[in-house]
């Protein structure tokens, strides 16, 4: 009988977990795709689990206040957006973009909290719900931001202690050796789970917004200053150890010690305004029905959608018109392409230029592949420097224009890119991964990418002038091949 009436007392929490339960089971495949980083306790979201056991605590401290439901028209107005946005994931789910599919989940399940309860009830709920925005993979998108910020600022660290070294973009050379801010250096793992922490607080302490956005602010200063100081460390560490230290190896513990001893100190410090987590809610009567048959939309689509068929790739370098040179290394840029593309080159004479042209295709095979393969960077961000050309190089339709210096010499090349989804082409890898869904509806099951380079003998600008002659000879390839 105790069990029965503790159940009794605690039906509305299991309400609000079984709907979210009911959001995770029909819309599984969006979190099938973040499982695996779910696990990788070294990675961006590797703090995701621990993040919902807490909701779920968060959850199980809900103390209910009777309200009303919402009145009808309201009802079917938030039961039609439901439907809709279950629609909209399950486009997003079926090209794999998986921020944008994610996100439509958080989306979704405030609209379900919204029609089985009421739009008050989902908005007191709305703090909660905001603990899932750490489980997702939209902090990655400012990873480079970061690393930009921590080169600058550990440059302006080391310029003010006059070190002997030459600061160069994220690559910082001392008389021992060189020392690059790498991708894995912006310090994206400090800041989100700093936030992560002032967020919690923010929820126990039961700040105002006012007080929230302080604490979030605070979260966000000492999560980016624990990896600079980290960072200047190294940098001093490898100049006086003539980069001998163990430590500029293996510095994950010392980042993570570092973290410790600036953040556990703001938490102990953190103003407290209530001691009793206990979240007082406005909650009606549940009424999951409706709303369930909304919800399920995009996932019976998803189940019993025909999926585009397999299409040959007429992307191909064999029509272009003009004079082939010796087959050599041009740029010594090794470009990175996936590995599960088709690679094909070639070298070209333009007007005394020689000019290196490679394009990698790839065609899925299978319903559950991306059209617009994973590409994190098409070259060594350790090896090569992004330098800015002059303006009246940057400007050609449907490429992204780039000039690099490798970081071991004094050669610059100068190269262009564009991406082929289907028949829509960008110069822009995140553009091209939305053409996904155009190249979907419209029978286009086919990517290309490809890369027009020269060594620059000066200032690029005759390579450049040649490089677009190339990307215009390209550009009419396609429409031949059509």
């Amino acid at each position: 009988m105790d069990l029965l009436q503790k159940l009794k007392e605690k039906q509305t929490n299991l309400y609000i977990t079984g709907l979210l339960a009911v959001v995770g089971c029909l819309l599984f495949p969006s979190i099938a795709a973040l499982l695996p980083r779910w696990f990788k306790w070294n990675q961006d979201l590797g703090h995701s689990i621990p993040t919902l056991i807490i909701l779920i605590g968060f959850i199980w401290r809900i103390a209910p206040t009777k309200q009303s439901r919402d009145a009808a028209p309201i009802f079917w107005l938030l039961c039609a957006l439901l439907g809709l946005t279950s629609f909209s994931w399950y486009l997003f789910q079926s090209i794999n973009i998986e921020i944008a599919s994610a996100l439509l989940l958080i989306v979704a399940l405030t609209l379900y909290l919204a029609t089985s309860f009421s739009i008050v009830t989902a908005f007191q709920l709305l703090p909660l719900i905001g603990l899932l925005f750490f489980v997702v993979p939209i902090w990655a998108e400012i990873n480079d931001l970061l690393v930009k910020l921590s080169s600058f600022t550990v440059g302006m660290l080391v310029d003010s202690v006059h070190l002997t070294a030459m600061i160069e973009g994220n690559t910082i050379l001392i008389p021992s050796g060189r020392i690059v801010i790498a991708d894995g250096c912006s310090g994206l793992r400090y800041l989100t789970i700093s936030l992560l922490l002032g967020y919690i607080i923010s929820l126990l302490n039961g700040y105002n917004i006012r007080q929230s956005i302080i604490a979030l602010i605070t979260a966000a200063a000492l999560g980016l200053l624990t990896n600079w100081i980290r960072i200047f460390s190294l940098v001093l560490i490898g100049y006086y150890t003539n980069m001998q230290s163990s430590l500029m190896h293996d510095h994950e513990t010392f980042g993570w010690i570092l973290f410790a001893a600036i953040l556990l100190p703001a938490i102990y410090w953190a103003p407290i305004i209530r001691k009793e987590i206990t979240l007082h809610i406005k909650i009606p009567t549940c009424k999951p029905l409706i709303p369930t048959l909304f919800l399920i939309i995009g996932p019976a689509l998803l189940f019993t959608a025909t999926h585009t068929p397999i299409s040959s790739n007429p992307l191909t370098l064999k029509g272009l018109t003009l004079a082939s040179a010796p087959a050599s290394p041009v740029g010594d840029i090794t470009i990175d392409f996936p590995d599960n593309t088709e690679i094909s080159s070639r070298y070209l004479n333009v007007n005394g230029t020689t000019i290196e042209i490679d394009l990698a295709t790839f065609t899925p095979t299978s319903a559950t592949e991306k059209l617009v393969p994973y590409i994190e960077s098409l070259f060594n961000k350790e090896e090569w420097l992004v330098t800015t050309p002059p303006e009246e190089l940057t400007k050609l339709e449907h490429f992204d224009i780039t000039t690099l210096k490798n970081l071991n010499s004094s050669q610059h090349v100068a190269m262009l890119q564009q991406f082929n989804v289907g028949n829509s082409t960008t110069g822009s890898y995140r553009i091209a991964k939305l053409f996904q869904l155009k190249a979907k509806l419209l029978g286009e099951n086919f990517f290309g990418v490809v890369t027009i380079q020269a060594k620059c003998k000066m200032d690029c600008t005759e390579e450049m002038a040649a490089l677009k002659i190339v990307a215009e000879d390209w550009q009419q390839n396609k429409l031949n091949n059509r």
